[in-house]
């Protein structure tokens, strides 16, 4: 939880493509971060790729790592408060939309 840093998902991920940003949404009232977070690759196929491992493991420190489940996050549906963020010009339509959704399990 609140050892987690948005740069050390830049660091564990980057080995897989690279990554636009990464994001630990937190509670309103306490600002206390979720149980799970986002990474936005540049490349989708990078996304799908660690979407389909069981797990990532991202080092907290040098002696204790936190394995996450990668997946594909669902973008666009109607209960979904984030907002897909381009990465630059592109003609692909799905560069730098948030796409993996992690979760502590």
């Amino acid at each position: 939880g609140a050892f987690l840093t948005e740069q050390s998902l830049v660091e564990a991920f980057a080995r897989f493509g690279v990554v636009v940003a990464a994001r630990i949404p937190r509670k309103a009232q306490t600002r206390e971060p979720h149980n799970f977070a986002f990474v936005s690759f540049l490349a989708r196929e990078d996304a799908e790729r660690v979407s389909r491992m069981a797990k990532v493991a991202v080092e907290i420190t040098p002696e204790w790592k936190l394995e996450l489940k990668p997946r594909l996050a669902k973008l666009g549906n109607v209960m979904d408060k984030r907002s897909p963020v381009r990465a630059g010009p592109s003609d692909d339509e799905w560069a730098g939309h948030d796409w993996v959704h992690l979760c502590k399990r």
